[in-house]
C-alpha cells in the first residue's frame, strides 16, 4: 500500500537573513501526477523541496500528507514518509565508493555484507537504466554525470512514492534522458507523484501534467502543460520572450590559438583516460566536445587547464608550450576555465562574492598593488559581474554558499570572460542555468567568438553542440571517434556505451558571550563537585588575576606566549592546517635562542646578541613547523598526528640537552643548562616580569599579520585554500609555498614565545614543564575564541591568561589542584566549539497539542 495519496502544502515561507526565498507558497500533488516547478535562478524552487525533504523547516504554513498535518524535520523523516530526492547538488560522501554511498542510502540495507545485495541492485538499475557505474568507483573519480546517476540510483531505489528531481537530466545525454522520461512515465502508471525542477522546457512540456511557475520566491502562474507553449512559460519565468534558437554568423578561421599534440593521460586509478588525442582549435572559432559522460572529457579539460598532469605528447597556446604548466601560468598565458564541477573546483564558498569573483584574477595588477589587494577595485568589478550576468543576490558581501547554483554558475562564467581570455575552456557552462541565462551566456560565446577568443566547448547538451559550434568532436573511450565540421545541419551522432549563512559580527559576537556563561555555568557545577562555593572560587579566579596591580602584571607576563602562539595559529588553521604543535616548536624555540646566547653571549654586545636570539628563536620553531607541512602536503600525512609526535620529540630531545651535553646548574634539585649571559637577557618592565620587547613584538604580530589575511594576495590564497583546496588547485594557488609559509610564520612566532619564557623569564633551559605552562595547548582556545582573527587575540589572550594566573591563586586559597585550570580551559573550549555550531546552524522547536 503506497503511504502518500496526496500531498499538499500550503502558505510555505522560508527567509535567509531576512531575505525571502519562499513566500506563501501552496502546491498540491495528486496520485499519478507529474508536475513541473520552473522559476529564474534563485527564484525559490530547491528551497521549496529542501522543505519538502526536511533540509530546511519553514518560518510559516503547514505539509499535510494523506490529508493530516506532518512535520518533516530530516531526510530521514521524508524518506520514511515515502519522499526521495534527487539532488542539483550531488550529497555524495567523495572519499566513499558507488556501493557504500548507496548502502548509506538504502533503507533495507542489510547489516551483514551489504556490499552483495547492494552489487546486485546496482547491477539491475545500471542494466535497466544503462547507467554504467562502476560500483567501486570513488565518487572522486566520477564525472558529474556519473555522479548524477549515482544520486538518481539512489532514489529510485528506496521506492519513493512521491519523487522529487532537482534538475535530474542537466549532464544526461539525449538516450539517457529518453530512458528516464520512460521510468517516469511507467512511475506515474502506476500511481507514484513526480515533481521535476528543470530549465529544459522542452522537458517540462513532454512530461509534466501541470506547471508551477514561481518568481522571487511566489507563485506567478501556473498552468496545464496542454494548455500552454513554450514562449509562455518562458515569458512567464523571465518577464520577456526568450529566443531559442541563437543565430550563429560565419566567420573565417582565424590564427592557431590551442595545439594538441599526441597527448595521453592517466586517469584516477592510474589507467589510460586520453589515448593519442591531437587537435587545433583557431581564432574565432567554437570547437564542441561531445559523447557520454566519463570517456575523458574531464581529463581533457583538466589538462589543457594545468590541473591534471600529461603523460606524454604536448600543449601549445598561441605556438608556447604549455604542457605540465601550472593553471596559474597557463591562465596568464590566456586560457580561461569553467569548471564541470563548480562547487567542488570554482568556489571557496565560505568567502565573499567579491572574494570568489577574482578567484583566478587576484595576482593581475589591476587587483593588487604589489603584495596588497585593492579591495575597491575588487569590489567594483564584482559589482559590474553581477550586473552584467545578472546574479541574484542581496549584496556582494555575502559568502557565495547562499546563493542557488545558477547565480554561482553565472557569477563563475562573468569571472573568467570578463578578462576577454584567448581561450575559453567551458564545461557544461549552461548546466542549471534558466532559459534567459542559457540564452543571454550562449550569445556571450557567440560574441566572445566574434571577438577573436577560441571557445572549447564541452557539453553532453547535443542542441547546445549543434548551435554554437564550428566543429565537433566526439570522444569515446578516451579517444577522438571523428572531426566534423558542421555546417548548420543537425547531424545524428551514435556513441556506443559499455557495461553555512551569512553571520552578522553583532551575533557572532553575542553567541560568544553566550557560550562564555554557559561555560561558566558547568565551571560552576564542577566546582561544586569539588565541594568549593562556585561564586567564590570564579570571583577569586578573576580577582587573582585582574584584581591586583601584581596580578595584572603577572597576567601581561602569561599573555605574550599565548598572544603570539595564537596569532601565529589564526593563520595556520585558517587555512586548515591543523597546527597542534606550537608546544614542540616553542620549545624548540627555547633550544635555538639558548644556544644563540651561550655560544655567542659573551662575544657580543646586547643589541646583536638579542636579534639574534629572536632569529634563532623564529627558526627553531619554523623548522619545527614546516616538517608537518612538508609531511601533509607532499606525503598526505594528516599534520594533526605528526605535530603532536613532534611535541614528544622535542620535549625528549631538550631533557637529553640539559641532562648531557648542555647540563650545567642543578635548581631546585632539577638540572638545567648555565644561565645565559647578561647581554642576552631580556630587559623587563620595572617592578614586574613582562619582558617588554616581546610584548611589543607580540602586539606588532598581531596586527601584521590581520594585515596579511585580510589585505594581502598570500593572506587572500590562504583563505581560498582553507575553504576549498580544489578551487586553490584551479586558481593554481601553490599548495607547497603557501603551506611552507603558513607553517613557517605559525611556527616561527611559537619560536619567538620560546625566546620570551628563555630570555625574558627563566634565564636558563630547564625541563619542558619549567619553559611552558601549557601555553601551546591554550593558544588554541585562545585562537578558537578569537574567531581566527589576530586582533582579537590580543583580548583573548589576556583572558586566558587571566585564568591561568587566577588558577594559580585559587591553588592556594581554596587548595584545589593545578589540573583544576586545565578543567576550566577544556571546558571554555567545548563550549566554543558548540557556540560555533549554533551559529552556523538554526535550531528550530515547533510545539503543536495533538
Amino acid at each position: 500500500m503506497k503511504k502518500i495519496q496526496c500531498l499538499e502544502m500550503s502558505g510555505i515561507s522560508k527567509s535567509f537573513h531576512g531575505t525571502p526565498a519562499n513566500q506563501e507558497i501552496n502546491l498540491c500533488v495528486e496520485p499519478g501526477e507529474i508536475v513541473g516547478l520552473l522559476g529564474e535562478n534563485g527564484a525559490g524552487k530547491t528551497t521549496l523541496m529542501n522543505i519538502l525533504y526536511g533540509l530546511y523547516q519553514p518560518d510559516s504554513g503547514q505539509i499535510k500528507i494523506n490529508n493530516k498535518n506532518v512535520q518533516i524535520h530530516s531526510p530521514v523523516e521524508s524518506i520514511h514518509l515515502g519522499i526521495g530526492m534527487v539532488h542539483q547538488h550531488f550529497m555524495l560522501i567523495q572519499n566513499h565508493s558507488v556501493i557504500e554511498n548507496i548502502a548509506l542510502g538504502y533503507k533495507d540495507t542489510p547489516f551483514f555484507f551489504p556490499k552483495i545485495k547492494i552489487r546486485k541492485k546496482i547491477e539491475q538499475f545500471s542494466r535497466q537504466f544503462n547507467f554504467h557505474i562502476d560500483p567501486d568507483k570513488k565518487v572522486w573519480q566520477l564525472s558529474a554525470g556519473e555522479q548524477q546517476r549515482v544520486e538518481i540510483i539512489k532514489a529510485l531505489l528506496n521506492g519513493a512514492d512521491l519523487l522529487i528531481l532537482d534538475e535530474p537530466t542537466s549532464v544526461l545525454t539525449p538516450q539517457e534522458i529518453k530512458e528516464l522520461i520512460f521510468v517516469l512515465k511507467e512511475m506515474k502508471a502506476k500511481g507514484h507523484m513526480i515533481i521535476f525542477i528543470s530549465h529544459k522546457l522542452d522537458e517540462i512540456m513532454e512530461i509534466c501534467d501541470r506547471v508551477i511557475v514561481l518568481q522571487k520566491g511566489k507563485i506567478v502562474g501556473s498552468s496545464d502543460t496542454s494548455d500552454t507553449d513554450k514562449k509562455s512559460l518562458a515569458r512567464m519565468m523571465v518577464g520577456r520572450d526568450v529566443v531559442f534558437n541563437t543565430l550563429k554568423e560565419k566567420l573565417d578561421k582565424g590564427k592557431k590559438i590551442l595545439s594538441v599534440k599526441n597527448i595521453n593521460v592517466l586517469g584516477d586509478k592510474s589507467i589510460l583516460a586520453l589515448k593519442d588525442i591531437s587537435f587545433e582549435l583557431f581564432k574565432n572559432e567554437i570547437f564542441g566536445i561531445a559523447g557520454v559522460s566519463g570517456n575523458g572529457q574531464r581529463e581533457l579539460a583538466e589538462v589543457i587547464t594545468g590541473i591534471r598532469p600529461i603523460s606524454s605528447g604536448n600543449v601549445t597556446i598561441n605556438g608556447k608550450d604549455i604542457t605540465n604548466k601550472s593553471p596559474r601560468q597557463i591562465y596568464d598565458n590566456g586560457v580561461s576555465h569553467v569548471p564541470e564541477e563548480r562547487i567542488r573546483f570554482g568556489i571557496a564558498p565560505g568567502l565573499f562574492l567579491y572574494d570568489n569573483a577574482i578567484l583566478k584574477q587576484h595576482h593581475l595588477k589591476k587587483f593588487s598593488r604589489r603584495y596588497f589587494l585593492k579591495y575597491d577595485q575588487v569590489k567594483t568589478h564584482t559589482k559590474t559581474i553581477v550586473d552584467k550576468f545578472k546574479v541574484s543576490t542581496h549584496s556582494i558581501d555575502s559568502q557565495i554558499r547562499n546563493l542557488s547554483g545558477g547565480n554561482i554558475q553565472k557569477l563563475i562564467l562573468g569571472r573568467e570572460i570578463s578578462e576577454r581570455p584567448q581561450l575559453l575552456v567551458a564545461s557544461h557552462p549552461t548546466y542549471g542555468l534558466d532559459v534567459g541565462a542559457t540564452e543571454f551566456l550562449r550569445k556571450h560565446l557567440l560574441k566572445l567568438r566574434k571577438q577573436g577568443s577560441a571557445v572549447l566547448l564541452f557539453s553532453e547538451d547535443l542542441e547546445e553542440i549543434f548551435e554554437l559550434c564550428d566543429r565537433i568532436a566526439v570522444i569515446f573511450e578516451g579517444e577522438f571517434m571523428a572531426i566534423s565540421e558542421f555546417n548548420g545541419k543537425k547531424i545524428m551522432i551514435k556513441i556506443k556505451t559499455t557495461d553555512r549563512y551569512d553571520i552578522s559580527p553583532l551575533r557572532s559576537f553575542m553567541t560568544n558571550i553566550c557560550s562564555l556563561l554557559a561555560a561558566l555555568v558547568m565551571i560552576s557545577i564542577i566546582f561544586l563537585i569539588a565541594g568549593v562555593n562556585p561564586i567564590y572560587a570564579i570571583t577569586e579566579i578573576f580577582s587573582g588575576s585582574f584584581g591586583s596591580l601584581y596580578g595584572f602584571k603577572e597576567t601581561l607576563t602569561k599573555a605574550i606566549p599565548l598572544i603570539l602562539i595564537g596569532t601565529g595559529l589564526t593563520l595556520a588553521f585558517r587555512a586548515k592546517f591543523w597546527n597542534i604543535g606550537a608546544e614542540g616548536q616553542m620549545l624548540m624555540g627555547a633550544i635555538f635562542a639558548t644556544w644563540t646566547g651561550l655560544t655567542f653571549g659573551e662575544a657580543l654586545p646586547s643589541y646583536i646578541i638579542v636579534p639574534l636570539i629572536f632569529l634563532a628563536g623564529f627558526i627553531g620553531g619554523a623548522v619545527w613547523g614546516i616538517i608537518p607541512a612538508i609531511l601533509k602536503i607532499k606525503y598526505s600525512i594528516n599534520e594533526v598526528i605528526s605535530t603532536l609526535m613532534l611535541n614528544y620529540i622535542c620535549a625528549e630531545f631538550l631533557t637529553m640537552l640539559i641532562v648531557g651535553p648542555w647540563k650545567g646548574k642543578t635548581r631546585f634539585g632539577f638540572p638545567g643548562t648555565n644561565n645565559l649571559p647578561d647581554s642576552a637577557i631580556l630587559g623587563l618592565i620595572p617592578g614586574s616580569r613582562i619582558h617588554y620587547a616581546t610584548l611589543i613584538l607580540a602586539l606588532i604580530c598581531a596586527i601584521v599579520l590581520c594585515v596579511i589575511i585580510y589585505k594581502t594576495r598570500f593572506g587572500y590564497e590562504a583563505r581560498v585554500v582553507g575553504e576549498n583546496p580544489d578551487a586553490g588547485k584551479y586558481a593554481g594557488i601553490n599548495f607547497l609555498k603557501t603551506g611552507l609559509i603558513l607553517m613557517t610564520i605559525s611556527g616561527g612566532l611559537a619560536g619567538f614565545a620560546g625566546v620570551g619564557e628563555v630570555a625574558g623569564i627563566h634565564h636558563y633551559l630547564g625541563y619542558p614543564a619549567s619553559i611552558s605552562s601549557g601555553y601551546g595547548f591554550t593558544a588554541i582556545i585562545v585562537a578558537w575564541l578569537a574567531k581566527l582573527n589576530p586582533l582579537y587575540t590580543v583580548v583573548s589572550g589576556i583572558f586566558f591568561a587571566g585564568i591561568l594566573v587566577g588558577g594559580d591563586a585559587i591553588q592556594i586559597s581554596l587548595g584545589l589542584p593545578a589540573a583544576t585550570v586545565q578543567i576550566v580551559n577544556g571546558t571554555l573550549l567545548i563550549f566554543l566549539i558548540m557556540g560555533d555550531y549554533f551559529l552556523n546552524h538554526k535550531i528550530t522547536l515547533r510545539f503543536s497539542n495533538k
